[in-house]
């Protein structure tokens, strides 16, 4: 059976909160009026101000009545307070609406627009969204009622991912978004297949995400991110991020049992509907894995050539995986989550491997080691490495004369507190393997250690040089 990553949750009411508490977090101005009424019919527009936060009524300022050229104005604004919801004790918190609402009529067929409009909450500018008003002749309503319709709730929800053509193990961005004209209560039964062979998953936490007016083919809908992951592929291929579905809970009004369309405004929505559950759903995505980012390994940064295995020099032993990657300095090992990344002994770490250019980088993502990186030139070959030997920064420099694959000259800096030493290292190479890596080299080394001395005191330095030796080494490949 394959492993799978299988979410179902159940009652999941955006961050386990119910929506009064979870979505109006920050306030959001919204208009709401039928998208069809009959010639000649009175009808009802609301601008509501929506918030979980109470606020008083010198909070809200300047606000811009609606131009309502189009349509007769018999009553308004009017304005009123109410609150929705438990109040503190309860199961949910409430929603605190302060509301403008205009008794209209409408005087001529045709389709109208009632533009956007805005006012600040606590100097905080709000907008609502467009709608449009569909005034249709007596008796030609797209429905039974007698009276006008609400437009009927809508709601989607859409998937996108930061980058379908990503590498092995580079973070891509799965965001899930929610578009609705109606106000949703809950969210319940997500469900989404993710395969954990395919991808490694982190959630991201989407406290304090707020709702935003978004136009979409030519509409405007109240939109929020309501799930969010960071996914690490693991292998090369066309891997799947399965469908998302997810029911929603409408809240809908029914006009039509409402004789005067102020009434359910002031006895505070008692004749609200009912919540509407819409299955939403949205169809899976397909990435294009491409194979790991690293340009340069490390074992060219150790200046080798070929499938390299292990390299053997004195009681030293590197040893290497069929990506080129070390997987033990002999002290250490390395734990690799994929090619690019890796831990010290499931200690240390992790660290994620770059290749920008000429230089790769291992990076620990925490911050806390420095960072490891190798250069090359133009031919590939490494002209430096640097490390860390404990706290203490290592840098080694090569040089190569003309087009030789083997350095003539290796200059390393170790600094400390106290000072620095360098090691000169000048090669004469004598016996090569099969694969083109030297085996065996004599070397003269040079020494020079420079010791600090404070409050203006001279700087002690000191040379020393070795006589020459043969450094052998012995490779086993894949």
């Amino acid at each position: 059976m394959k492993t799978l990553l299988y979410f179902k949750l159940f009652f999941l009411m955006l961050f386990l909160l119910p929506k009064e508490m979870w979505a109006y977090q920050h306030p959001v101005f919204v208009a709401s009026a039928p998208e069809y009424v009959e010639i000649g019919s009175q009808f009802r527009l609301t601008l509501a101000v929506l918030s979980s936060e109470k606020f008083q009524d010198n909070d809200i300022q300047y606000f811009r009545e609606p131009p309502l050229k189009d349509f007769e104005v018999l009553m308004g604004p009017i304005r009123s307070r109410i609150t929705t919801g438990k109040q503190a004790g309860g199961v949910a918190s409430p929603t605190y609406q302060f509301s403008y609402t205009y008794i209209l009529k409408a005087f001529e067929t045709g389709t109208f627009v009632i533009p956007s409009t805005s006012l600040t909450v606590k100097g905080q500018l709000l907008r609502t969204q467009q709608l449009t008003i569909h005034v249709v002749p007596v008796g030609k309503l797209p429905s039974s009622s007698n009276g006008s319709v609400e437009s009927k709730p809508e709601a989607f929800i859409t998937m996108n991912v930061s980058n379908r053509s990503p590498r092995v193990n580079s973070p891509v961005v799965l965001e899930c978004k929610l578009y609705t004209t109606a106000q949703v209560d809950s969210l319940a039964n997500l469900q989404q297949q993710i395969l954990l062979k395919d991808f490694k998953v982190k959630p991201v936490s989407l406290r304090g995400s707020q709702w935003k007016l978004e136009t979409r083919n030519g509409k405007e809908y109240q939109t929020i991110v309501f799930r969010q992951l960071l996914l690490y592929p693991l292998h090369a291929g066309k891997l799947r991020i399965g469908d998302i579905s997810v029911d929603a809970y409408l809240r809908q009004t029914d006009e039509s049992k409402v004789k005067d369309p102020m009434e359910e405004f002031f006895r505070g929505n008692r004749n609200t509907g009912k919540g509407v559950r819409q299955r939403l759903s949205c169809p899976a995505i397909t990435l294009n894995v491409s194979g790991a980012s690293s340009a340069f390994t490390a074992v060219q940064g150790h200046g080798l050539y070929g499938n390299v295995r292990t390299v053997t020099t004195g009681k030293v032993t590197l040893t290497f995986d069929k990506n080129g990657n070390m997987v033990s300095d002999g002290a250490n090992r390395y734990i690799y989550r994929g090619a690019d990344r890796y831990m010290i002994d499931n200690v240390i770490g992790p660290f994620r491997i770059t290749c920008e250019g000429n230089l790769r980088k291992e990076v620990d993502e925490k911050g806390i080691e420095g960072t490891i990186e190798y250069e090359f030139d133009s031919r590939g070959r490494v002209v430096r490495y640097k490390y860390f030997d404990g706290m203490m920064p290592v840098e080694r420099t090569y040089t190569y004369e003309g087009t030789g694959k083997y350095p003539s000259t290796m200059k390393s800096s170790a600094s400390y507190e106290d000072g620095i030493d360098v090691e000169i290292c000048r090669y004469t190479y004598l016996a090569t393997d099969s694969q083109g890596n030297w085996t065996k080299r004599r070397v003269k080394r040079t020494w020079e250690v420079t010791t600090y001395y404070p409050e203006n005191g001279a700087d002690r330095v000191s040379t020393k040089t070795e006589p020459e030796f043969t450094e052998t080494r012995t490779i086993s490949y894949f």
